[in-house]
């Protein structure tokens, strides 16, 4: 289904993809990992309204989980951008003049 301005429908699965179309590694775990932080977020959330001891620090592991989600799914995006970046010098060496 084709939207105004070549803008297509959401598709879940190219959460998963490089830009080159490729399923990326790094991506689905970033995803799934982002899941289960905001999840795990949310129970600390509760733990904390019911005065449950040790919440913060859990809240605290939380938050750097998420965050290695999102570094995840950040290296996802800039690992395609350095290798179309690398660069080759070829030099052509011509035999036909030896001394």
């Amino acid at each position: 289904m084709r939207m105004g301005n070549g803008k297509h429908r959401f598709v879940f699965s190219e959460v998963f993809n490089n830009s080159d179309g490729k399923t990326s590694g790094s991506g689905f775990i970033g995803v799934i990992m982002g899941l289960v932080g905001c999840l795990a977020f949310i129970a600390a959330i509760v733990g904390y309204f019911l005065k449950l001891p040790e919440t913060i620090p859990f809240m605290q592991q939380t938050i750097f989980f998420i965050g290695s989600a999102t570094v995840l799914l950040g290296v996802r995006k800039f690992a395609g951008r350095s290798k179309d970046k690398t660069t080759s010098t070829e030099v052509e060496i011509d035999d036909t003049e030896k001394g």
